[in-house]
């Protein structure tokens, strides 16, 4: 929960040779605040709040985002029975859907290029559903307190040495599947301006 408005976030942490950049968040910065009328601003997922953590290795940038759910990469495997590929192929969307989400994501590139910024990276992983309202949701159900031990990936090094530092497994990715409405009106927004840039584009006329 976001302690002053009461409402789930994500909480994206750089690494300290990232945040020396800053140049993801001065993307999201400049998205928050340009006031274009373009429907595009609303397919890119909005920055609530920045602010910076030192650590042991330096100072780490902590972008706080909306909360959202799973990428179109991860949905496209977990459709439900009515709205699977009528080929049987589960990598596929209904075109319906695919229609929309390209639609989507093509409304938010062009709301980027028309403020002058690049994505550079736009790819199924990046292309978020909306979640539903959660502020209603008992925390319980969105914790992995629980989590299923076959969720946990234990780490091995390739040589087969032990690694004294690193961690000892990684938790599978838990997306918000349940919480995504697959209607006509689901919102697809873009998401990870981390390999994004600032360009001028200038058009010569002779």
């Amino acid at each position: 929960m976001h302690g002053r408005t009461r409402c789930y976030v994500v909480l994206k942490i750089l690494t300290a040779q990232f945040t020396a950049s800053e140049t993801e968040s001065s993307i999201l910065g400049t998205i928050a605040r340009n006031a274009l009328p373009h429907p595009g601003k609303e397919h890119i997922i909005s920055l609530k709040d920045y602010f910076k953590h030192k650590g042991p290795n330096g100072e780490h940038g902590c972008l706080v985002f909306e909360a959202m759910g799973p990428s179109t990469a991860t949905m496209v495997e977990c459709l439900p029975e009515p709205l699977l590929s009528k080929t049987g192929r589960r990598e596929r969307y209904p075109i319906w859907m695919a229609r929309s989400i390209l639609r989507q994501a093509l409304l938010g590139i062009d709301f980027l290029h028309r403020i002058g910024i690049a994505h550079s990276d736009l790819q199924p992983g990046n292309l978020l559903f909306l979640a539903t309202d959660l502020t209603s949701v008992e925390e319980i159900r969105l914790s992995q307190k629980d989590t299923e031990p076959t969720s946990l990936v234990p780490i091995e090094r390739q040589d087969g040495k032990v690694d004294l530092w690193a961690p000892k497994y990684l938790a599978v990715n838990q997306p918000l599947i349940e919480f995504v409405d697959l209607d006509p009106d689901f919102v697809i927004k873009i998401s990870d301006m981390g390999g994004g840039l600032f360009y001028s584009l200038q058009i010569k006329f002779e």
